[in-house]
């Protein structure tokens, strides 16, 4: 699964970077057992920036690409990929205007912290470890540690954090990698599997190489028969209505402002 956080209150981004199958049991290999298989190192990221306009994504590996290739392209809303697999939403998006510091859209579950003062979200959490890291960043104020500290409860959150700072413009993003070949590269050259029995969040696991089903493993994701995600719970109930998608085009409307006035 995954954490993402977005603190408009110190104006900054953060998320994990990793990318897994088999939290819900689905990665069932030939001996029997159930296994978790995640990646830290893709360079696949899920924050997306281009100019004064932010995009938030987490759930099926190979829908987000999509969503990625889409929103640095012309990111047309008549245009926009696909939220659903057999009837069931599996994409989770927000959508922030960086120079109003508003989120202007999100679709999907997310944990939202609230100003009873203004009447404004100061920050909302999202993915497996984001009741952890909201409450991580109520205390603390601090996104980025908000998601190490939710990666110690959570198997399906790295350690590993990239963000995105627009008080500063400063971030640690790879802009142009949206293929999802990257996240089945990175499963298959350098990531991990471990049993789902396993009861320590911090444990690493077996490197995929060295696993002794590991033909079978990376034949699973190179096929496509196993797909790598950033999940979130309660996604699959999300649906996007009449009223999600006027939501959506008014949001492209302002989006589109932002780049022609760059």
């Amino acid at each position: 699964m995954t954490t993402t956080v977005c603190d408009l209150t110190n104006q900054i981004i953060t998320a994990d970077t990793r990318w897994s199958c088999g939290s819900q049991g689905e990665l069932k290999l030939s001996d029997g057992k159930h296994y978790l298989v995640y990646c830290d190192e893709t360079g696949f990221d899920k924050i997306s920036i281009v100019g004064k306009t932010a995009l938030v994504t987490a759930g099926h590996g190979m829908l987000i690409a999509e969503w990625k290739k889409w929103w640095s392209g012309a990111a047309n809303p008549e245009e926009r990929p696909m939220v659903e697999i057999d009837g069931y939403n599996v994409v989770n998006l927000a959508i922030i205007d960086l120079e109003k510091n508003e989120v202007i859209f999100d679709a999907g579950q997310k944990q939202a912290l609230f100003c009873t003062v203004t009447n404004k979200i100061k920050a909302f959490t999202s993915g497996s470890g984001g009741a952890h890291a909201a409450s991580h960043l109520l205390i603390e104020g601090c996104a980025k540690r908000a998601v190490s500290y939710a990666a110690q409860y959570d198997y399906c959150t790295g350690d590993f954090v990239s963000f995105a700072c627009y008080k500063t413009s400063q971030n640690n993003l790879n802009a142009q990698v949206n293929d999802y070949n990257d996240i089945v590269n990175g499963i298959t050259q350098r990531g991990f599997v471990m049993a789902l029995e396993m009861n320590k969040p911090s444990d690493k696991g077996l490197e995929v190489a060295q696993h002794p089903l590991a033909v079978e493993i990376k034949a699973l994701f190179t096929s496509g028969k196993a797909v790598a995600s950033a999940p979130v719970p309660g996604l699959r109930e999300y649906k996007w209505t009449g009223e999600t998608e006027t939501r959506f085009v008014a949001a492209m409307e302002r989006v589109h402002e932002l780049r022609k006035a760059k």
